[in-house]
């Protein structure tokens, strides 16, 4: 049966537009609790509901949100009925501060160049009014010769002077153009490739008369984050340690976080929070490598825990709203309005069918790649569509399409009869804190550009109680290397990252706080230390080399000496090693090291020294070495 879409489309529209009302709410962000990666914004607003169904706009909402992550929680007598997202290109994004200041700086600048063209105006008229004072035959009859040189004399003076103003005004004119032009370059750099568009979040509530009505919104972005930095000062190794934990927060999703309070969380939603599956391990042999080879890429591609890809109709351009699922299961999602999607795996998905009205249903293998899939129209479908309009029915609170991952806490979505004790039940919504992670509140409000420029944030200052030890390795290094051991760090929920090294009131460097290698203790190294002096030298006396038959046998003998300049005393732990022989041909013996602790693995030697201030110590170190003589072995 042949049905006519368009006349059926517009009696819906028709309707549904005479049905509900549309009214513009003004919401503002109250909280930004921020992730690794990502970030959820918590937006509020107080309007005055009509009695009836109204669809609550909210403009200038982040075009970078994640339909799936939004949330509604609602106070008063209505009922939220449907959550939908819409794109707005119209109404761009209030410009940033930075761009705001260029474009008044460029105000003013085209101001200037105004002015100095009227003044370049006014010059060019008198130049040529000068101009035709210079005719002075049939009009100077019985002029003396006094007066025509003084005419001449002013003549030329004034149009000398004036020629002079024009060529200033005309180098005033082309430096401003230039300092425009940097300008407008400026600007241009901070918009480049930037999507200037907003989102649009309609809410369609009920209500049976006019009221007040609370709604708080929030949603996840993906263009934010933050990252940890530390600044670590020691005044002297005989006290504490000043530990400064900051965050260096960044977002770029397309509005101003103005004032706002922060919480930062050591969480990562977009890592999957499904654990691993081992598959079992097939084995059999292969004619070739690159069979092998290929067996384990599609092996390895078995047990992935997320499906992510792209659809497009058959022009290439991306569908949005369209169903993916698994066959078999209730697991399923729909792509976003750029047609992308992303989907949690269980173990044993081997495929997903895409289905969209329309167009020809697919089922698409699962191979670990990224989907890129091509939608064909379905001819025979779209005959058989039947679109019905009623302008009676009452409207239901089915989410569908871009609403369909959109969580509305409370009060359950779905059609039920409507009830005085139902329509009074306010929506709530609360927040779940995972144990995996650490959330730190920040009781100062901050302001967050979307520039993607990181903004300092104070977590915390707090003295930690520390030990301090040098470490030296003078065969690789003549330096004495301060290292701060901090016990129980684990109770300062620390991450990994840079650190500023100030020492003794001077800036160091950087280093790096390194949690993996870390254990009881966690050893920060606050850099070298010129108070302590190192030496190696190869005593020449106790050194020798000669020949036995085939072989040749090589004595070192090292000295090492350490010193103390400081005031107070110090523990040093210093590094040196052995040769380890790899080859039945290399003999090492005679070995000598007193007062070291051999590692007998690695050959390694420690001694943990204590030097007092003022104080040297010397350490030996002696090997004797016999190898081939027409080989070359390094010895030192």
């Amino acid at each position: 049966m042949k049905i006519y879409l368009s006349l059926l489309l517009s009696i819906t529209c028709f309707y549904a537009n005479a049905q509900t009302k549309k009214q513009t709410v003004q919401s503002k962000i109250d909280k930004v609790t921020v992730f690794m990666q990502g970030a959820q914004v918590m937006r509020s607003a107080t309007t005055s509901i009509p009695a009836g169904t109204t669809t609550l706009v909210f403009p200038q909402i982040s075009p970078e949100l994640e339909e799936k992550s939004i949330q509604v929680r609602g106070q008063g007598p209505f009922t939220i009925l449907s959550v939908s997202r819409e794109r707005n290109y119209l109404r761009g994004q209030a410009p940033i501060e930075e761009i705001e200041k260029l474009q008044q700086q460029q105000e003013a600048l085209e101001e200037k160049v105004t002015h100095e063209k009227a003044r370049q105006k006014v010059f060019a008229q008198e130049e040529a009014m000068l101009a035709k004072n210079q005719d002075l035959r049939g009009t100077t009859t019985g002029l003396k010769t006094q007066d025509l040189r003084e005419a001449l004399d002013f003549q030329r003076a004034r149009l000398s002077e004036v020629l002079e103003q024009q060529i200033s005004i005309e180098k005033n004119i082309t430096q401003l153009n230039e300092s425009i032009s940097r300008l407008i370059a400026q600007q241009q750099a901070l918009m480049a490739a930037k999507d200037t568009s907003t989102s649009d979040l309609l809410i369609t509530v009920s209500s049976k008369e006019n009221i007040n009505g609370q709604l708080t919104l929030s949603y996840m972005v993906k263009n934010a984050g933050w990252y940890p930095s530390y600044d670590l000062r020691v005044e002297s190794i005989s006290q504490p340690m000043a530990l400064a934990y900051k965050a260096n927060v960044f977002q770029q999703c397309g509005e101003e976080w103005k004032n706002v309070k922060l919480s930062l969380s050591s969480g990562n939603p977009s890592e999957s929070g499904l654990k691993p599956e081992l598959q079992p391990w097939l084995m059999r042999a292969f004619y070739s490598r690159q069979e092998m080879m290929a067996a384990r890429i599609q092996q390895g591609s078995v047990g992935k825990n997320e499906a992510r890809g792209r659809i497009y109709d058959e022009s290439g351009r991306p569908l949005p709203h369209v169903s993916i699922t698994i066959p078999g299961r209730t697991i399923g999602t729909v792509t976003n309005e750029k047609g992308e999607f992303s989907l949690q795996l269980p173990p044993d998905a081997t495929a997903l069918k895409i289905s969209y009205i329309g167009y020809m249903q697919r089922e698409i293998s699962l191979n670990g790649k990224y989907l890129e899939v091509y939608m064909q129209p379905d001819a025979k479908l779209m005959e058989e569509v039947v679109v019905v309009g009623y302008g009676a029915q009452e409207k239901k609170s089915l989410l569908t399409g871009a609403a369909s991952g959109v969580m509305i806490r409370g009060v359950s979505s779905a059609p039920a009869p409507r009830t005085q004790k139902q329509s009074e039940i306010p929506l709530e919504v609360g927040t779940t804190f995972h144990s995996t992670s650490v959330h730190f509140d920040i009781a100062t409000a901050y302001t967050v550009p979307s520039d993607g420029k990181p903004y300092t944030v104070n977590i915390r200052e707090m003295e930690v109680p520390a030990s301090y030890e040098y470490h030296a390795a003078p065969k690789l290094d003549l330096s004495a290397y301060l290292l701060a051991g901090i016990t129980d760090w684990q109770q300062l929920n620390l991450l990994e990252g840079e650190t500023s090294i100030y020492f003794e009131g001077t800036y160091l460097g950087k280093s790096l706080l390194n949690l993996q290698t870390a254990s009881d203790t966690l050893f920060v190294s606050l850099g070298k230390d010129k108070g302590i002096v190192l030496n190696r030298k190869l005593q020449k006396a106790f050194s020798k080399s000669q020949y036995l038959g085939s072989n040749q046998v090589v004595t070192r003998h090292w000295e090492i000496s350490v010193r103390n300049n400081k005031r107070e005393p110090v523990r040093l732990l210093l590094e040196d090693q052995l040769p380890v022989s790899v080859q039945r041909e290399i003999e090492i013996s005679k070995m000598e090291h007193p007062g070291a602790k051999l590692d007998e693995n690695t050959q390694k030697l420690t001694w943990d020294l204590s030097i007092a201030p003022k104080e040297e110590k010397k350490t030996q170190l002696q090997y004797t070495v016999k190898y081939p003589k027409d080989r070359v072995v390094n010895l030192d």
